[in-house]
């Protein structure tokens, strides 16, 4: 059983078939991302990512890789009033 291989329909030779995966290089500079975070943080994700004409899990992913976390917002009364503080 360890000797089994799947041939691949269509390939030139099927054993040696490439692996799905990216192809071309990514589609967020994440120079200008980083710089456009900079000039407009209060921006929400769907913002940045209609910007950059991609998919708000591409913008938090390359977030994600600069170490950019979206701004925390307080939700609870005591910290939102401030006579309660």
């Amino acid at each position: 059983m360890g000797n089994c291989r799947l041939l691949v329909v269509g390939a030139e030779d099927p054993l040696t078939a490439e692996k799905p995966g990216p192809k071309g290089p990514r589609s967020i500079d994440y120079d200008a991302l980083q710089q456009h975070v900079a000039d407009f943080p209060d921006k929400t994700l769907a913002e940045h990512a209609k910007h950059f004409g991609v998919s708000k899990n591409g913008i938090f992913y390359a977030l994600s890789k600069l170490n950019i976390t979206r701004k925390k917002k307080t939700t609870t009364y005591k910290e939102q009033c401030p006579v309660k503080r």
